[in-house]
């Protein structure tokens, strides 16, 4: 996908980093880049509550914030394969394909 314009720039930064990750595994496809933004920019929110809750941290709001923020980009980061659980449930999906393939081989 191509970046948007107008993201913030943490927001601009956490995208390249995931793209360089993901458009190697082939996932991530231009119409994903609508919900790549959306992660992108909870990034952004979540790295500017977690600023404001540091310096207010008896602050209820601010800590609300960073942990809303937080699930938001983690429940999308998921989608990505963005954590260990979710690129080990890619990677069983993956092999499958392979063992599937292999037995249709066998058969044939």
């Amino acid at each position: 996908p191509v970046m948007p314009r107008g993201m913030p720039k943490v927001a601009q930064t956490h995208w390249r980093k995931v793209t360089s990750e993901v458009n190697g595994w082939g996932i991530c496809k231009r119409i994903d880049g609508l919900a790549l933004e959306q992660m992108c920019r909870y990034w952004a929110l979540w790295r500017t509550a977690v600023a404001a809750a540091e310096k207010h941290p008896l602050d209820k709001e601010y800590r609300q914030a960073v942990v809303g923020y937080g699930e938001q980009w983690r429940k999308l980061a998921i989608e990505f394969g963005l954590t260990p659980v979710a690129r080990t449930r890619m990677a069983i999906s993956e092999q499958k394909k392979a063992d599937d393939f292999g037995e249709f081989l066998k058969v044939v």
